[in-house]
């Protein structure tokens, strides 16, 4: 008896032993797979963060539609002003309204080694999504803004076009109904200085025009077009036909160039600046100058609807370096900001011209 529960101990232990040899190793961990330049986010940015996260650029192209004219060149300035205080080279380019020479600028900085790229698509830029999209594959930071792109951005900046013209149009039917509080429906002439050669500016003139829906005082009396190739020159003229065709104007909407549509208001005899106003759309330093000037009449200008902060394209430049941050398509929709005698100096303080 003994020696069989001997055996059947001895038995046992060896079954122990067996079963213990069959286990497997526990699995050794596989790692997290390395994400494709799809795959990270609008904030991870192709290896140009450090350890801080913080974006690190040394070289910055940028690519305007036109520079030959005044509004390209400034945009142009701003941008280069921001990143060249951070260090950062800056060479910008122009298609001159050629859209297929953007395409062949930016295979050009690809050549010269950009780690950035800052881009105004123009309407037409047949591939250049696609182009953008190999240059953000081999590291390059691509923010785009104004006219929207369908691929090949890490960040595109855009503004609610209708509602920014639209902001304007509302400050002015407020400023109308402060201003002349027992006028009859219609009475109070209003005219337009527009422009409609692409789906944005249409957008922005559309809201301009919505005035009517803001106050019943108003009658639109005129609505003279222009194009982003036109220069201050032409709109001090329409804004000259304007006051000798309708001499009862009180209100001009204007799309652009705000600072010469004033100089032609101030200049023009028997205006009665006190009951004047000028409502604008982008704001920069001369404009906000002219804004605190209307406190005294000094300028009619009495307010400006704008995107973003701290002057017109500041908020580009802060989504090349990183500092704002977009939403889950890779777009920062601009805020938008009515400037006016109560809160131009502060404006001014912010954006420095102060």
């Amino acid at each position: 008896m003994r020696k069989i529960v001997a055996i059947l101990l001895v038995l046992v232990m060896v079954i122990g032993l067996v079963a213990c040899a069959a286990d497997p190793p526990p699995p050794t961990p596989t790692p997290a797979p390395t994400p494709t330049p799809e795959q990270v986010t609008n904030d991870v940015v192709n290896g140009l963060e450090d350890e801080n996260g913080e974006i690190n650029l040394s070289f910055v192209g940028i690519i305007m539609p036109d520079m030959r004219h005044q509004f390209f060149v400034d945009i142009v300035a701003e941008l280069t002003e921001v990143l060249e205080a951070e260090g950062i080279r800056v060479d910008a380019s122009s298609s001159d309204g050629n859209a297929a020479l953007q395409l062949e600028f930016a295979e050009n900085y690809r050549q010269m080694g950009v780690d950035g790229l800052i881009v105004f698509p123009p309407s037409g830029a047949e591939g250049l999504g696609e182009v953008l999209q190999s240059l953000r594959d081999e590291g390059v930071r691509v923010v785009s803004f104004i006219n929207r792109l369908p691929a090949g951005y890490d960040v595109q900046v855009l503004t609610d076009d209708f509602e920014q013209g639209l902001l304007s149009a509302r400050a002015a039917a407020e400023w109308i109904d402060a201003t002349f509080p027992d006028a009859a429906p219609g009475s109070i002439e209003v005219g337009l200085l527009t422009i409609r050669v692409s789906p944005e500016a249409n957008a922005q003139s559309d809201g301009l025009a919505a005035i009517t829906e803001y106050t019943d005082k108003v009658t639109i009396v005129a609505e003279i077009e222009s194009t982003f190739a036109d220069g201050e020159a032409v709109v001090m003229a329409n804004t000259e036909t304007l006051l000798t065709s309708h001499p009862n104007i009180s209100v001009i909407l204007t799309y652009n160039h705000g600072s010469a549509v004033d100089e032609v208001v101030m200049r023009t005899p028997g205006v009665d600046l006190e009951n004047f106003a000028i409502f604008a759309i982008a704001l920069d330093d001369p404009i906000s100058q002219r804004v605190a000037l209307s406190r005294t009449n000094e300028s009619v200008v009495r307010g400006v609807a704008t995107a973003g902060r701290l002057g017109r394209f500041y908020h580009v430049a802060e989504a090349m370096l990183g500092r704002i941050e977009a939403d889950a398509n890779g777009i920062y929709w601009n805020d938008l900001i009515m400037v006016d005698a109560n809160n131009v100096d502060q404006v001014r303080r912010d954006a420095g011209w102060d």
